[in-house]
This record gives C-alpha cells, sequence and structure tokens, in this order.
C-alpha cells in the first residue's frame, strides 16, 4: 500500500459541495461532500475543480460504476459509513484524514481502491 498524500490533512465537512466558490476557499484539504438529491456527479465536478485535496462523497446510489471512474483520487461512502466519519469530524477541534491507495488488480479496469484513514 503507498500513500496518495503520505501525511494526514485536514478534513472538512462541506455538505451538499454545490457551491464552487466557498469550495475553492478550502485549499490543499479533504472535502466531504454529502449527496441528498441525486447530485453527486455535480459533486464530484465541484470538487475536481476547486483544486481540494480531494473528495469523499457520501451517497446512497448503489451503482457506482460511472462515479467511479473519477479523472482524481476520491471515496464513495454509503450513508452509515458516511455517518461515522461525519462524527469524527465533528468531535475532533482539528480533524485530519489521509487517503491511501491499494494497488488491487481484482478492481475493474480504470478504477483504483483507495482507503480513507482519520
Amino acid at each position: 500500500m503507498r500513500s496518495t498524500n503520505p501525511a494526514q490533512v485536514a478534513i472538512v465537512f462541506m455538505d451538499a459541495c454545490d457551491d464552487l466558490k466557498e469550495l475553492k476557499k478550502i485549499g490543499n484539504k479533504i472535502v466531504l461532500c454529502q449527496d441528498k438529491n441525486g447530485s453527486l456527479s455535480e459533486q464530484q465536478y465541484n470538487v475536481n475543480h476547486a483544486n481540494v485535496a480531494t473528495g469523499v462523497f457520501i451517497t446512497s446510489i448503489t451503482d457506482l460504476e460511472f462515479y467511479i471512474q473519477s479523472t482524481f483520487p476520491a471515496i464513495v461512502l454509503n450513508p452509515k459509513n458516511g455517518e461515522t466519519v461525519k462524527d469524527s469530524i465533528k468531535i475532533n477541534s482539528q480533524p485530519k484524514a489521509k487517503l491511501e491507495f491499494q494497488d488491487d488488480s481484482s478492481y475493474q479496469t480504470g478504477t483504483k481502491c483507495y482507503y480513507l484513514q482519520i
């Protein structure tokens, strides 16, 4: 396993991640977004164009084939795991996380497996 980002960086919850202007102010942080009404592709677009460290997306969408072929490192979480990450952010005064890449040839061609460590 090798790190996408060897050091932990700040992680922030930005709710729907629907304001690109606000996302651009975040800087080199991991952004946590929550999909509430099928806006996952818009969220990915915004995070990609905001020049943040990376994105973590909470969604109940189960057919993720289109979304996992992201052009930047990203993680998609189900709502249960997403709540765990949100809770970790809430209880820490300076929450940090690290995204790690897992080289695993069993995954679909063109996709990569990442792990989030908080």
